[in-house]
């Protein structure tokens, strides 16, 4: 049975200022691995995306160099393994599809001399995977890969891609970066895969706005089995029954359950589906399945239509350069407007959730703190303060 494969990259500019956009896009194109570059997050926590897990995070350490960072992120239920090695702006992970196994890699390479790229670790994985997918912003320019132009990493990358027999898969005529203040764009995002990757490839696609000045790159494969996922299941949790309840209730149904002598297998039958029924109400009375609140921040109606209408004059932007004078200060108008009504958003639905926190309660505030925040009364290592109307 055949299966999709859907990984979308890209370069973020600032994961924590741009999360309410960055989940917005996720939940309309639903990937199913997600790569990130650029996340600055200058060692603070990964911020939680809805319905996803974090499976690998590569801050920058060394000399406490500002900016860079990657990280992949995967379907909550998705199997996967973080391979990643112990150096900046690298990050890895294995899946599974049967018998078949897959590396991803995301990787960021920034601009200027001082940095190369790391060809000999790239080549590790290929020796160790035949299935593996390469995707980030390498800062290559080669005019084979679509590039106005070429310059000395952009050779160096050519050379890689042909000694180990990878081939390129974006469109060379869509651009993933487009810079806001003059309009030029370029194509530095690039996704690279084995022989082996590319007879199962369906689409290599450029998406929408995100408020980066990068675009995101979807690649989507047709892989031979399902992708292995972790098992799931409903279950009750008995440790918090009230067990008094489910006495009661069941001392109440027992008068119905006396009969005359059971004589027969049907009468055998019959009573046994009574008591069974008995218990069965009894326990959903006194342990029910519960519903866990939903803390996932959604923004309003008609934020999300200013957002879409922002992607909308970016790429109308992307496709009429020459008019800068009149779309930039259209599409920066648009931006405002956007971010204005996502933080009118996020303040309204802080207040919202946290108008019932109690702080004569110690345990029950806490706990509700942390669902709220991801930090514990002792676990956070900067001081966190509750927004009020009045700031």
């Amino acid at each position: 049975m055949t299966t999709e494969l859907h990984i979308v990259h890209v370069n973020i500019n600032g994961i924590r200022c741009k999360k309410t956009e960055t989940e917005q896009y996720l939940t309309d194109t639903r990937p199913d691995i997600i790569l990130l570059n650029e996340t600055k997050l200058f060692g603070q926590p990964m911020p939680k995306i809805p319905n996803y897990q974090t499976v690998c995070v590569r801050d920058r350490t060394t000399d406490r160099i500002r900016g860079g960072g990657v990280a992949i992120l995967v379907r909550k239920n998705m199997l996967c393994s973080d391979i990643s090695p112990d150096i900046d702006d690298i990050a890895a992970i294995e899946i599974c599809t049967g018998k078949i196994k897959y590396c991803v890699i995301s990787y960021y390479c920034p601009p200027g001399c001082n940095v190369d790229l790391n060809t000999d670790l790239l080549e590790e994985y290929i020796a160790r995977y035949d299935h593996l997918v390469l995707a980030g912003d390498l800062n290559a320019k080669h005019i084979y890969f679509g590039a106005k132009r070429s310059n000395a990493r952009g050779d160096k990358l050519f050379d890689f891609i042909e000694r180990n027999d990878l081939l390129v898969m974006n469109n060379p005529n869509e651009m993933t970066r487009h810079a806001i203040a003059d309009g030029s764009s370029e194509l530095l995002d690039l996704v690279i895969v084995t022989r082996a990757v590319s007879r199962q490839t369906m689409e290599c696609y450029v998406g929408e706005d995100v408020s980066s000045d990068h675009l995101p790159v979807h690649f989507k494969i047709r892989t031979q089995c399902r992708i292995d996922e972790v098992a799931v299941k409903n279950v009750r949790i008995y440790a918090k029954c009230d067990w008094t309840a489910f006495n009661e209730k069941l001392a109440q149904t027992s008068p119905s359950l006396a009969v005359s002598p059971l004589t027969c297998k049907g009468d055998i039958d019959n009573q046994c589906r009574l008591i069974r029924e008995s218990i069965n109400e009894a326990i959903e009375s006194a342990c029910p399945k519960q519903l866990v609140k939903d803390y996932a921040f959604r923004v309003q109606p008609e934020t999300l239509k200013l957002i879409r209408f922002k992607r909308k004059l970016r790429r109308i932007y992307q496709k009429h350069p020459d008019n800068v004078a009149l779309l930039k200060p259209l599409y920066n108008r648009a931006s405002l407007l956007a971010s204005n009504a996502i933080q009118r958003d996020r303040h309204t639905a802080w207040a919202n959730v946290t108008e019932g926190l109690d702080h004569r309660n110690g345990a029950q505030f806490w706990k509700q703190f942390k669902n709220l925040t991801g930090i514990s009364k002792a676990g956070g290592q900067r001081e966190t303060k509750l927004r009020t109307d009045t700031g």
